[in-house]
């Protein structure tokens, strides 16, 4: 792929990444020129100017242009980003110890997050808090 077919693509492409829309995740790669990065569409890193920005249809061909790959939302595999890591654990520990009671310290400490960072990660991926998805 050339320098132009990569800048043709970024008319159509733009507005995933600026509306961070996960579900064009593995459709493509975005990097910053200024800064030799590339990201998922969704990364919530700060977005560089469109001007410095080149798309590739996967993360490989971002590696060969000479990119390294986003520490925040782990482009170059098909994993899971640390937040979402982070919603799974606490799932995870709800499901197994749903007779306790369970405070967000404790899910804070499950996760590493402070507990108003997990709360707002929390809700924001599953769409209700730690609270309602252990009530249901």
């Amino acid at each position: 792929m050339t320098r132009r077919e990569i800048r043709a693509i970024s008319d159509t492409a733009w507005n995933p990444v600026a509306k961070r829309d996960r579900r064009a995740d593995g459709s493509f790669v975005y990097a910053a020129v200024t800064t030799g990065i590339y990201c998922r569409p969704s990364c919530p890193a700060r977005h560089p100017h469109r001007r410095n920005t080149l798309l590739f249809h996967t993360a490989e061909e971002a590696e060969r242009e000479g990119f390294t790959p986003c520490s925040r939302c782990s482009p170059g595999s098909n994993s899971l980003t640390l937040a979402e890591k982070c919603v799974t654990a606490v799932i995870k520990y709800l499901d197994t110890h749903f007779r306790e009671k369970i405070t967000l310290c404790t899910l804070s400490r499950v996760t590493g997050l402070c507990p108003n960072h997990l709360q707002e990660t929390f809700k924001r991926i599953v769409g209700v808090s730690p609270k309602a998805l252990c009530d249901a």
